[in-house]
C-alpha cells in the first residue's frame, strides 16, 4: 500500500514537472511572437560597438539590442512598445527636472501636410522607435548612431542639421500605431525658395501609407530637387509608404 501511494505521488510529481517545462517552453515562444526582431551588418568603418537604445525623446535609454565591432547588430522592439512608452513619458513628466510635458503624437500631427488627403486613423496615437530616424549606440566614448539610410546627410537634413544640405534619397524608421491609419494621395503645393529670390516652385507629397496596429516600418524618400537662380537646392517630389517589416532589405550606418 504505502509503495502504491509513493508510485502515485512519483508520478503527480513527474506529471507537475513536465506541466512546468511546457510553460515555460510556451511562455519562451510567446515571447519570440512578442518581439519584433532587426538583424543586419552595418557599414561600421570605426568599429563602434555598444549597447542600442529603443528610447526617444528625453526619457531615460531603454536597452533593445547591442552592436559588435564588425558592424553585426540585432535589435528588439518589444510588442508592449506603446505601454513602455507612457510608462517613460509619465516618469520624466512628473520629474521636477522636465522641461516639457511629453505626450503620445496622433497620426495627424506625424503626417500634417497629409490633412486634406483621404486620410482615416488621424487620432490614432503613434510611439516613435530610436531618435529622430535613428537608434542610439550608448558606448563609453560618446553617443553614436546606427540608421538605415541612403546616406548620412540625408538623415542629417532630415533632423534638422544646419550644415546638411537636401539632396535624393530615402531613410527607415520604425512607429508603434495603436490603431489602423490609412492615407492614400498627393498633397501639391507652391513654395517659396529661401534665397530671398522670389522664385517659386511646385512641390509634390505622396502617400501610400496602409499602417496596422502594432509595429510598421516607414520609408521617407525624395524624389527630386529644383536648383534656384542663386543655386539654392529645394525638394520637390517626396514619396512616404509603409514597408514590409520582415522581407524589406535596408543598409544599415553608423555615425
Amino acid at each position: 500500500m504505502i509503495k502504491r501511494h509513493l508510485l502515485l505521488a512519483f508520478l503527480i510529481i513527474l506529471t507537475s514537472c513536465k506541466t512546468i517545462e511546457k510553460e515555460k517552453e510556451d511562455s519562451i515562444e510567446d515571447n519570440t511572437e512578442n518581439i519584433l526582431s532587426i538583424e543586419g551588418k552595418a557599414s561600421n568603418p570605426e568599429g563602434i560597438n555598444g549597447e542600442i537604445n529603443i528610447m526617444g525623446y528625453f526619457v531615460e535609454p531603454i536597452i533593445g539590442g547591442e552592436i559588435a565591432n564588425n558592424g553585426t547588430f540585432k535589435i528588439e522592439l518589444p510588442q508592449d512598445f506603446d505601454a513602455i512608452t507612457r510608462n517613460s513619458f509619465n516618469t520624466y513628466n512628473s520629474s521636477p527636472d522636465a522641461e516639457y510635458n511629453l505626450e503620445f503624437t496622433s497620426a495627424l500631427d506625424s503626417f500634417p501636410n497629409a490633412s486634406e488627403l483621404d486620410f482615416t486613423g488621424k487620432k490614432e496615437l503613434i510611439a516613435y522607435a530610436g531618435k529622430f530616424f535613428r537608434f542610439e549606440i550608448i558606448s563609453p566614448e560618446k553617443t553614436h548612431y546606427i540608421f538605415s539610410s541612403s546616406s548620412k546627410n540625408f538623415v542629417d537634413y532630415a533632423v534638422g542639421k544646419s550644415d546638411a544640405t537636401p539632396e535624393k534619397g530615402y531613410h527607415y524608421y520604425y512607429i508603434y500605431a495603436k490603431g489602423p491609419i490609412s492615407i492614400i494621395g498627393e498633397q501639391v503645393s507652391e513654395n517659396l525658395f529661401e534665397d530671398d529670390s522670389n522664385e517659386i516652385y511646385s512641390r509634390i507629397d505622396s502617400y501610400q501609407l496602409d499602417i496596422q496596429e502594432g509595429w510598421n516600418l516607414i520609408k521617407y524618400e525624395v524624389l527630386s530637387l529644383k536648383n534656384s537662380s542663386t543655386g539654392k537646392a529645394a525638394i520637390t517630389e517626396t514619396e512616404v509608404s509603409t514597408e514590409d517589416l520582415t522581407s524589406t532589405k535596408m543598409t544599415w550606418l553608423v555615425e
